[in-house]
This record gives C-alpha cells, sequence and structure tokens, in this order.
C-alpha cells in the first residue's frame, strides 16, 4: 500500500468537512449554546441573590487556597530547584489564579453592594 492511499484513508470523504477528529464534537457544542441574558442584580430573588453570593464566596475561597499552592511551588522553585522556567511558569499560573481570585471577589462585592435593604434595616 503506496503513502498516497494511506494518506487518502485518512482524509475525509467531503472536502469540506474539517480535518480535525474534534470537528464534531466542537460543531456539536457550537450548535447548542445556551442563550444568556442579563439581569439586573436588583431584579432578582432574595433567593437567587443568596444562591449566587455564596457561590462567588465559595469560588474566591477556592482561588485563594489554589493561590496559596501556587505560591508554595514558586517558592520551592526559587528557593529549592532553582530552576528560572520553572518559576517563570509558576508567576504566569500565579497571574491566572489571581485574574480569577479578582473576577470572584469582584463579583461577590457587586452582588452585596447592590443587595436592598431588607424592610427591618429599614424600619430601624
Amino acid at each position: 500500500m503506496s503513502l498516497r492511499s494511506r494518506a487518502r484513508f485518512f482524509l475525509p470523504k467531503n472536502p469540506f468537512v474539517g480535518l480535525s477528529l474534534t470537528y464534531g464534537w466542537i460543531r456539536k457544542i457550537q450548535e447548542t449554546r445556551i442563550e444568556q441574558e442579563r439581569v439586573p442584580i436588583r431584579s432578582l430573588s432574595p433567593e437567587d441573590r443568596e444562591r449566587r453570593l455564596r457561590y462567588w464566596r465559595r469560588t474566591e475561597r477556592q482561588n485563594r487556597v489554589i493561590g496559596l499552592i501556587v505560591f508554595g511551588f514558586l517558592i520551592a522553585d526559587v528557593l529549592v530547584v532553582h530552576d528560572v522556567l520553572a518559576a517563570i511558569g509558576t508567576i504566569g499560573a500565579g497571574i491566572f489564579v489571581g485574574a480569577h481570585w479578582y473576577y470572584a471577589h469582584r463579583m461577590g462585592q457587586l452582588l452585596a453592594e447592590n443587595t436592598p435593604p431588607t424592610k427591618d434595616a429599614v424600619s430601624s
């Protein structure tokens, strides 16, 4: 069997179909997008607001713990391993985790700030 016939075996019959093996998965994901709409925070129900606030606080805690672990790896890279490339990669991972932590922190702040006062707080 020649190299050309072996290569033809792997090529799709339809030239307009993507060559990637995951093309079908990507197309299926793109076709099943969930419609999103922006909802003002004040229009959320108190239960939904609390659920979202718990989610963002939990995400913030998780990212803080991951950030501490990454910081531990950075200290190990600098003091024990003495590998500059590993330290640069760890700093990049720390920036990535830090950005996620900041986003979760900011979302929690926005939800907490825009929570309308309860009737008990207003009457006091």
